[in-house]
């Protein structure tokens, strides 16, 4: 009888520990910004590159290759001994040759500083409103660069 009730207690936490990471994925997706440009995905990649430039970002990796870009540290504030900021993640996929889906997230991440030693950066939670304003800059600086090049 006790292995009847230590099997069936297992399997009901392995369900529920798939329904719980199930509802955190789809969660964090919801919290990405995803929308598309009329454009491939190499001229929406140096478009979106040059708007965060112009706006002052500074880059860990900013890869065409790969479609990614994602910004180092901004809006970086220290309240006692924790230092927090934000990182802005681009991904683009290359939907053919006229179209281009891009995702963008931002992460709010944190370290704290010991006398001794200061932590890892550890990521916190999505921003969605930040996400959804930096989404909005990029999309219509895409709509510009549509415009532009339909009148050519």
């Amino acid at each position: 009888m006790k292995r009847i009730w230590l099997a069936a207690s297992m399997f009901l936490v392995i369900m529920l520990t798939g329904c719980v990471g199930a509802l955190k994925a789809d969660n964090e997706m919801s919290e990405k910004v995803s929308f598309e440009a009329n454009m491939p995905a190499n001229d929406a990649y140096d478009v979106v590159l040059k708007h965060l430039k112009i706006k002052g970002y500074t880059f860990e990796l900013a890869s065409k290759e790969t479609g990614q870009i994602n910004t180092a540290l901004f809006d970086e504030r220290m309240v006692f001994l924790v230092i927090s900021g934000s990182k802005l993640e681009v991904v683009f996929i290359d939907d053919g040759d006229k179209t281009t889906t891009i995702v963008a997230s931002v992460s709010t991440w944190r370290r704290h500083i010991r006398p001794t030693h200061t932590t890892p950066w550890e990521k916190r939670e999505r921003d969605k409103d930040k996400t959804k304003k930096i989404a909005e800059e990029i999309k219509s600086t895409l709509v510009q660069k549509e415009n532009k090049s339909a009148k050519k």
